[in-house]
């Protein structure tokens, strides 16, 4: 199965100290490549659609009023990140 690349991207609403750590287990739980840059921004590389993605998150992590955006990303790109997300970035998910 092919793998994509996509951004994950969420606001949180109440209990973020909970909620950070499940959305983290729960895309681990993906075995999938990933990197975590900033507090709520994941690219990962997988075969999962995104709605699955977000139904398995909906259903561990996230509320209600919470917020999400999954989408595939392409290539083209740029940011300023902590090196070691650039490592990542640039050497396995691009």
């Amino acid at each position: 199965m092919t793998k994509k690349k996509f951004l994950i991207v969420y606001e949180i609403h109440e209990q973020k100290e909970k909620k950070f750590p499940e959305i983290a287990a729960e895309i681990s739980r993906w075995r999938c490549l990933s990197v975590h840059p900033l507090e709520s921004v994941w690219l990962l590389q997988t075969s999962l659609n995104p709605d699955d993605m977000f139904a398995n998150l909906k259903k561990k992590a996230l509320a209600q009023d919470d917020y999400v955006l999954i989408t595939e990303i392409s290539d083209n790109y740029f940011g300023y990140l902590h090196g070691e997300s650039w490592d990542i970035i640039n050497q396995h998910i691009f």
